[in-house]
């Protein structure tokens, strides 16, 4: 989780414009971000056996 919290905060958006959505999506650099994101939610998945949050972490939960 560490790595993921220090990969959220030291990304910057191409060209500083955090509004320009295309350009983070396509960014190799927030694609890294992506991948730490999934093995962190994968590591999560393993260490809980509660139904519900297996559910929350495949996103299968409830959207109220």
């Amino acid at each position: 989780m560490v790595d993921l919290s220090t990969a959220l905060r030291c990304h910057k958006a191409p060209g500083g414009n955090v509004y320009d959505s295309a350009a983070v999506l396509d960014d190799p650099a927030w694609h890294a971000v992506t991948a730490k994101a999934d093995f962190a939610r994968r590591r999560l998945l393993d260490l809980t056996k509660d139904a519900s949050e297996r559910q929350e972490l495949l996103g299968r939960g409830d959207l109220h």
